[in-house]
């Protein structure tokens, strides 16, 4: 602290300690006032001189004034003050709220309202399709229509969704959009739950910085409330998915994806479905699908349990400016086509792998997902005009679409638990070793549990908890058997000889042993 003195302290004045600063505690009848620059100015004035009684009795009238607050807090003479607590199925099988019998409820908050309309999604019973694992969801409309991701549900046709007042039901799954990563399912007739509102995505445009929530079953802890505030918007998870997400810094983890996004009035603003594909947890990085895009996708699988899109039968990467020049195109970016589909809709219009797609009707592209958010409006049988460069050459094509067949897409890191006996839930795919001895992995999916625990392409896979195994069927019904948290796999890598990776079941059991453990690591020859 700066201090500018009128005139000089004694040497008898008190020195105090605040913090470890000190400073002099001015004389009686001195006065502190904050001068220009914020400096702290004493000045001796009009407010007299106190005596040491007069800081005496302010003293004693201080301790009594607190001896009396802790006597009666003590003797229980403070009527008691009550606080509502969550408690979801997590810490409180009821999952009601608990509050004193003398508390007049108040009027609820948005976020009370909103947690009322989330629900916990998990795989149904035995029969229903493989879902691939537990997440979050919210109802959309006074149907007892959910909306989730389609990476939750997977290929499942029932689920079980759990409610905020402790019931269960097993609900149908409506239909999902791979493309989107929504998905629907439709609570049973009877089961009534509030629909949450949405966000006008016109009226009310979520502002940088504005105040977030996200709500969900995180790591198994239902109806959870984690805060934040927006950090972006246009974001993108990966140069495929044609998605321009919400950031935002609300933490999400396992178990987060479906569940909404709101503001402080319970409206929602997104559906909360990933972190960064390289992590498996919570980096104050969420990404979240814009409501508008989120209603329109399920607004037509109610109507018609599916969505139905052109495509143009082709696979494409990204093609920076040294590419794009190396290819003969000049200083541009494009999507090289990587191959194309036998009778597809590309090869029907005469392009081949190695051409460069520089626009489609007119409009840039540079990544996939460019491609896809340029051909996903139109319907098959509607055409679109490419232009591309093909050796050096610029040229164009017009293309009738193919029907759109997309893949499940996978978010590791906010799916809380998968089936058993699934090699997709690892993230792994397995093969017969060109030479026929054995099964070796082929593929470890990006952000994955086989990648994060150490698995790599190429590793031959000899043994799945101790029992040897020599073909992929093997591997998968040796996965399929396996119980408990831990698969415990023998694996021989070139040049580096046999090891064992011990490897979680989901990414729920990985929370409990993280990769690189100082007891797993291999030793020297002994």
């Amino acid at each position: 602290m700066n201090c500018a003195l009128n005139e000089p302290f004694t040497s008898d004045d008190p020195i105090h300690v605040i913090g470890q600063r000190p400073w002099h505690r001015p004389a009686a009848g001195v006065r502190r006032t904050t001068g220009p620059g914020g400096n702290v100015r004493f000045r001796r004035g009009a407010l007299g001189v106190e005596s040491k009684q007069d800081d005496m009795k302010q003293d004693l009238r201080a301790f009594r004034l607190l001896s009396a607050t802790a006597l009666t807090l003590g003797l229980g003479l403070v009527p008691a003050v009550s606080t509502a607590m969550i408690r979801g199925p997590g810490n409180d099988p009821s999952g009601v709220t608990a509050r004193s019998a003398s508390e007049v409820d108040p009027e609820p908050s948005g976020l009370d309202r909103a947690l009322r309309s989330v629900v916990v999604i998990e795989p149904g019973p035995a029969g229903s399709g493989p879902a691939s694992g537990s997440g979050s969801g919210f109802v959309f409309d006074s149907g007892g229509h959910v909306i989730t991701n389609a990476h939750v549900i997977g290929a499942a046709r029932t689920v079980r969704v759990g409610l905020m007042d402790g019931r269960s039901v097993d609900a149908v799954v409506v239909g999902t959009d791979p493309r989107t990563d929504i998905a629907v399912v439709r609570l049973p007739a009877g089961v009534e739950a509030p629909a949450l509102d949405l966000l006008d995505p016109v009226e009310d445009v979520p502002a940088l910085g504005a105040p977030v929530f996200a709500l969900g079953h995180p790591m198994g802890y239902r109806f959870s409330v984690t805060s934040g505030v927006i950090s972006g918007a246009g974001r993108s998870y990966d140069v495929i998915t044609p998605v321009d997400f919400l950031q935002h810094d609300a933490a999400l983890n396992p178990g987060s994806s479906g569940g909404p996004l709101v503001d402080l009035e319970g409206r929602v603003l997104g559906v909360n479905t990933a972190t960064p594909p390289e992590t498996l947890f919570d980096i104050g990085i969420g990404l979240a699908i814009p409501i508008a895009l989120a209603a329109e996708v399920a607004q037509q699988l109610i109507a018609d349990g599916s969505i139905v899109r052109g495509a143009l039968g082709l696979r494409v990467s990204h093609a920076d400016a040294q590419v794009a020049a190396a290819l003969g195109a000049g200083e541009v970016e494009g999507a090289l086509i990587d191959s194309v589909e036998p009778d597809g809709a590309a090869a029907r219009a005469g392009l081949m792998a190695g051409d460069l797609i520089l626009a489609i009707d007119g409009q840039p592209v540079a990544y996939p997902r460019d491609v896809l958010a340029r051909t996903m409006p139109h319907r098959p049988n509607e055409r679109v005009r490419l232009d591309f460069v093909r050796a050096g050459q610029r040229r164009s094509a017009v293309v009738t679409l193919g029907p759109d067949r997309p893949s499940m897409v996978s978010r590791v890191g906010l799916i809380a638990a998968s089936p058993p006996g699934s090699d997709d839930e690892l993230g792994l795919e397995v093969g017969l070793d060109p030479d026929g001895r054995g099964a070796v992995v082929t593929d470890v999916a990006m952000g994955s549990l086989a990648q994060t625990y150490g698995l790599s392409p190429g590793d031959r896979i000899e043994a799945v908890n101790g029992r040897a195994v020599a073909r992929p069927d093997e591997v998968h019904a040796a996965l399929g058997r396996a119980r408990g948290t831990l698969v415990v796999l023998r694996v021989e890598r070139q040049g580096q000889g046999q090891r064992h990776i011990n490897l979680p079941r989901t990414l729920v059991d990985s929370v409990s042993r993280r990769p690189g453990l100082a007891s797993e690591q291999q030793s020297p020859l002994l």
